[in-house]
C-alpha cells in the first residue's frame, strides 16, 4: 500500500524529547512500522522533522520553533488564526502531492476534523480520519461537521469505543487502540515503593487528587509533567505548589524534561494514580506504565475501563456516588475510592502484587503494542481500498 500521513502539529514530527504530544507517540511508529511491513510511508512535516520514512516538507519552520502556542495564547487572541496559517502551509502541500502521486490512502491523525473536511473536498483520494480527542462544543461541531463532511471517500477510526459515543453523528468505521513500543519499556518485576502520577499538569488531569490521595496514605509520590504555561499562574501557583511544599516529605517534584526520565519513573513505581476530570479518549500513561509492570488506579471514566481490566492490571475508581460507571471491587467512590485502592495496592501479599505486575505486561503485549495496532490498521486500510476500487 501506498500511505500518505498528515499530523497537524505545531512541532516537527516526532517532537522533542521534553514536549508531550500524544497524537504523534501514535503516528510516528505507526508510520514506521508499516514501512518495516513493506508499504510506502510519507509524512507531511515541517523543516527539521527527523521521522524515519518518505518526508514531504512543508515551506515553513514548525510554529513551535518560533513561539510555543501556550505563549502565543497567553499573550495575545491571534493563537488559533496563526494555528490556521500553519495548518495551510500543510494542506497545500497535501493538495499538491496528491494530485501529483497515486496514494491508495491518506491518514490523518487529529484531534477533531474539520478544516481537514475542507481540504480534503479539493482531491479523489480516501481519507481516513483518526480522531485523538474529543469535541469541546459537541453541538457546534456536529453542525459543521454535517456541512464539511461531503466526500464519500471520509473515513473516520476511532482510539477507544467510548470515544465514539461522544461523536454520535460520525459514522465510524472501526476503532482502533493506541499501541505502544512496548520493547523501549522495560519490564521490572518487583517495582518500587512510591506512588506516581505522570502527565500535564493541569485540572483536567487530576494531578491534585493524586497528591491528596499520597497525602492521606501517607505514601511517596513522585509528580512528573510538563506544567501548562497558560494556567501556571493560577492553577498551578495557587493550589498545586502550595499543596506540594506544604507536603515535602511525601511530595517529590519533576519538572518534565525528557520523556526516558519518565519511563525510568515508571518502573520503579508502586502504582501509578490516574485520577482524570475528564473523559479521556485513550490515555498512553496507562498502557506505558502497565509495560514496566507498575499497575494503575484510575477514575472510571473515558476509556479507562478498555484499558485497565479491574483487580488485574490495577483498580478502577467510579468517579462519585453520582457517577456510577461499572461495579468495581473498590466500592467507594471519588477520592476515598482511589485512598481505598492505593490501601489494597500496599495491602496485598508479595506474591500476589508481583503476579499483577506480570499481568501487567502480558496485557499490554496482548492488546496494546505497535504491532497489534498495526495489524488492525492494516486491516482497515484493506477494506477502505476495497470499497474504492471501482471509484
Amino acid at each position: 500500500m501506498k500511505l500518505l500521513f498528515v499530523n497537524l502539529s505545531d512541532y516537527s514530527i516526532p517532537p522533542p524529547n521534553n514536549i508531550i504530544r500524544a497524537d504523534t507517540y501514535v503516528s510516528v511508529p505507526l508510520a514506521m512500522e508499516l514501512q518495516k511491513r513493506g508499504h510506502e510511508v510519507t509524512f507531511i512535516c515541517s523543516p527539521g522533522s527527523t521521522v524515519e520514512v518518505e518526508k514531504i516538507f512543508t515551506s515553513h519552520k514548525p510554529l513551535a520553533s518560533i513561539m510555543s502556542l501556550d505563549k502565543l495564547m497567553e499573550k495575545s487572541n491571534m493563537a488559533k488564526e496563526i494555528e490556521i496559517t500553519f495548518w495551510l502551509d500543510v494542506y497545500y502541500k497535501l493538495i499538491e502531492y496528491s494530485k501529483k502521486e497515486k496514494y491508495d490512502i491518506i491518514h490523518f491523525h487529529t484531534n477533531v476534523p474539520l478544516s481537514e473536511l475542507t481540504a480534503v473536498a479539493q482531491i479523489d483520494t480516501p481519507c481516513l480520519f483518526t480522531l485523538h480527542s474529543l469535541p469541546k462544543y459537541p453541538e457546534i461541531h456536529a453542525l459543521f461537521f454535517k456541512e464539511f463532511n461531503t466526500r464519500t471517500q471520509n473515513y473516520f477510526n476511532s482510539i477507544s469505543d467510548y470515544q465514539q459515543k461522544k461523536f454520535p453523528y460520525i459514522p465510524f468505521i472501526s476503532t482502533v487502540h493506541n499501541g505502544i513500543l512496548a520493547h523501549t519499556f522495560s519490564f521490572d518485576e518487583t517495582g518500587g515503593t512510591p506512588l506516581l502520577f505522570a502527565g500535564r499538569i493541569s485540572p483536567e488531569k487530576g494531578v491534585k487528587d493524586a497528591i491528596q490521595t499520597a497525602i492521606n496514605t501517607k505514601h511517596q509520590i513522585i509528580v512528573t509533567g510538563n506544567i501548562d504555561a497558560v494556567i501556571q499562574d493560577t492553577y498551578f501557583s495557587k493550589e498545586i505548589s502550595p499543596l506540594m511544599d506544604k507536603n515535602r516529605s511525601i511530595v517529590n517534584f519533576f519538572n518534565h524534561t525528557d520523556r526516558s526520565m519518565i519511563f525510568s519513573f515508571y518502573k520503579k513505581g508502586k502504582a501509578i494514580l490516574i485520577p482524570i476530570q475528564w473523559d479521556e479518549p485513550f490515555g498512553l500513561v496507562m498502557t506505558e506504565s502497565m509495560a514496566c509492570g507498575t499497575p494503575v488506579i484510575a477514575y472510571a471514566r473515558g476509556s479507562v475501563p478498555e484499558i485497565i481490566k479491574d483487580g488485574e492490571t490495577g483498580f478502577i475508581v467510579n468517579p462519585s456516588d453520582d457517577d456510577i460507571r461499572g461495579n468495581w471491587i473498590v466500592k467507594k467512590t471519588g477520592f476515598e475510592g482511589l485512598c481505598e485502592a492505593v490501601e489494597r495496592i500496599y495491602a496485598m501479599p508479595q506474591d500476589k502484587y508481583l503476579t499483577m505486575r506480570k499481568t501487567c505486561r502480558k496485557h499490554v503485549e496482548k492488546n496494546f503494542t505497535v504491532e497489534v495496532m498495526v495489524d488492525t490498521y492494516e486491516t482497515v486500510y484493506k477494506q477502505i481500498i476495497n470499497e474504492n476500487k471501482n471509484t
